[in-house]
């Protein structure tokens, strides 16, 4: 080991080391990647070592004689209400620290409700809020401050002057006009860094006549998500908004759609327009032009079919955009004639988000939902109860993805587990609008799957059945998978063994649970095989839900029951019969229970 160059400085390393490490090691003739691999392995087993008694003395560190540093984030952490202030009774030092961290008040006032309007019946904590504010606004200094206002006060909103020139985001909540005014004022003032403010209002003010703000960038120059009731929005705001939400549950005030979209002329940078205000109502046929929102990602429409369509004919936006509708469920007049009537007007840029739909999924239940995917991803939803009365409406929608070039190739028709189907749904009203997918994906009762494979073997019989109503026999579906709702507790019955369950037949419960499983599919197979349309691949699996909202996808599979290993005779003896009007495998893949929504 002499012989090593550095060989004091070694000598002096290895003196350092404990005996027990040393053992052995100066009579054995080591070469220097020997000595290196030693030195690494060793260095490696006593790293832990300090590691664990580093964090012995941490775990046994009184918590008062922390560093002020991670005392300071342990406060901000711990805040939940007013009540956190009690940590300052502890004792002279945590008292110290926590008034000194900024971002403990910055935080205290984020997720607190201020009521700077005290009246005569308000709490202790209401009649200090104006105090405590400023006390608390100036400690969190320079922190940005997030304000939750539900009301205010002239003596308040002065206060808020101010203070305003490091509030970035403002909830306000308005019970009078008063109140509303003092907001006003405060933005005329101006807040130059405010970024995002949402203001709601009572029932009382909802009809709100008075003057409106008319802001500009010289006001608000960073202001770029907005959130209020329609009734306030028509008048002037930056232009530079980027996220715009309309949203009021009161109606007694209606806002005309024509005067509404007068407004967003200027909003050339909008990203994000959500509307979902029961006040805006369309009167008749626009005249105003389209609004072009270059730049539009999401837009989102909660409204009755009118202001739906109006907004709708009104905008023109990008095919990328992703379009989010619900439509009102309300029942029509009795001298509404809603046949007569386009819910989306063609040739809108509407069009052209469904254009890039490739796949489309449709769950059927009391509340119906259409969804356009464009490679895997979501761009297009229609929300809406699609009831006997609103038959031409369902049309309109599932209009919106007939086309032949680049036509929808996927369709998923889901049932809401323990819901009736709506008529719609059924084949002969669904499926002659997507007659080149060559993917189908069916998650229904038994009695649905037998309905629509019925309907669909009728239309591939040679020669069809003579009937006026529209359907296609799918010439060009290659793949199919089929879920089969069962009955809850059918999962515990397919694991008891024979002997243990109710049925005595070889499988216990899985031979007839496979019997009525694939007795859905011989009649269409076999008339799909006679006029020249094979399948390539067919898959079925039966599921029952959780709770009584399944979702037909393997995210949110809770359990699945393999019937193939538990009794492979009665699962091969029914799927056998199946292979001979398949090109390619049939599979049965088990049993699933879905977790709810």
């Amino acid at each position: 080991m002499y012989g090593l160059p550095f060989a004091t400085a070694l000598s002096t390393a290895l003196s350092m080391l404990p005996a027990a490490d040393r053992t052995g090691l100066g009579d054995s003739e080591l070469s220097i990647s020997d000595m290196r691999a030693w030195s690494m392995a060793k260095a490696g087993e006593h790293y832990k070592y300090t590691l664990a008694f580093r964090a012995i003395q941490n775990i046994l560190a009184p918590i008062h004689r922390l560093p002020p540093e991670i005392l300071s984030r342990i406060f901000v952490e711990a805040w939940e209400n007013r009540r956190s202030f009690r940590l300052t009774h502890v004792c002279r030092l945590w008292r110290s620290i926590l008034l000194n961290t900024s971002e403990f008040w910055a935080v205290a006032i984020s997720k607190d409700q201020f009521r700077l309007s005290p009246s005569d019946d308000s709490n202790w904590e209401d009649s200090n809020a104006e105090d405590y504010f400023g006390a608390a606004y100036l400690r969190s200094a320079p922190r940005d401050i997030s304000l939750n206002l539900s009301s205010l006060s002239f003596k308040g909103h002065l206060q808020l002057i101010d203070r305003a020139e490091r509030i970035t985001t403002m909830r306000f909540y308005a019970h009078t006009r008063d109140q509303l005014k003092c907001l006003w004022t405060v933005l005329h003032v101006g807040m130059p860094r405010l970024e995002d403010l949402a203001v709601r209002t009572s029932d009382k003010i909802v009809s709100w006549d008075g003057p409106k703000p008319c802001l500009s960038t010289k006001e608000l120059p960073l202001l770029t998500r907005l959130s209020l009731p329609a009734s306030l929005f028509p008048s002037s705001w930056p232009n530079i908004l980027q996220e715009l939400t309309l949203r009021s549950d009161h109606v007694p005030f209606r806002v005309c759609l024509d005067i509404l979209f007068g407004s967003l002329e200027d909003l050339l940078s909008l990203r994000v327009l959500d509307v979902r205000d029961n006040s805006i109502c369309s009167n008749g046929p626009l005249a105003q032009p389209f609004r072009a929102f270059p730049t539009l990602e999401l837009l989102r429409i909660r409204s009755d079919r009118e202001t739906v369509s109006g907004v709708l004919s009104l905008l023109t936006f990008p095919p990328s955009t992703r379009i989010d509708i619900g439509i009102d469920s309300r029942p029509p007049f009795i001298f509404d004639h809603i046949e007569e009537k386009d819910l989306f007007v063609q040739g809108s840029s509407l069009d052209g988000v469904a254009a890039l739909v490739d796949q489309v999924t449709f769950r059927s239940g009391p509340t119906s939902t259409i969804c356009g995917l464009t490679e895997g991803t979501e761009r297009l939803r229609i929300t809406a109860s699609f009831s006997e009365w609103s038959l031409p409406y369902f049309e309109h929608a599932i209009r919106l993805f007939e086309r032949t070039g680049a036509p929808v190739s996927r369709f998923l028709l889901t049932q809401h587990p323990g819901q009736r189907m709506c008529t719609m749904a059924r084949s002969w009203r669904v499926l002659p609008a997507f007659p080149h997918i060559t993917h189908l994906a069916l998650h229904a009762s038994d009695s649905i799957c037998d309905d629509i494979f019925g309907d669909l073997q009728c239309r591939r019989m040679v020669p069809p059945p003579d009937t006026m109503l529209p359907s296609t026999s799918l010439p060009l579906l290659k793949e199919l998978t089929v879920g089969v709702g069962v009955e809850r507790g059918t999962g515990w019955l397919l694991r008891q063994p024979a002997s243990e369950g109710n049925i005595s037949a070889p499988g216990g419960a899985v031979a007839p649970h496979m019997r009525e499983s694939c007795g859905l599919f011989p009649g269409f197979l076999e008339a799909g095989c006679r006029s020249g349309y094979r399948l390539s691949r067919l898959e079925i699996f039966s599921y029952e839900e959780r709770y009584g909202m399944a979702k037909a996808y393997s995210d949110y599979i809770a359990s699945h029951v393999d019937l193939a290993a538990l009794a492979p005779g009665p699962v091969e003896r029914e799927i056998a019969p199946l292979r001979a009007w398949v090109d390619g495998p049939v599979v049965f893949s088990g049993h699933r229970l879905y977790t709810d929504a």
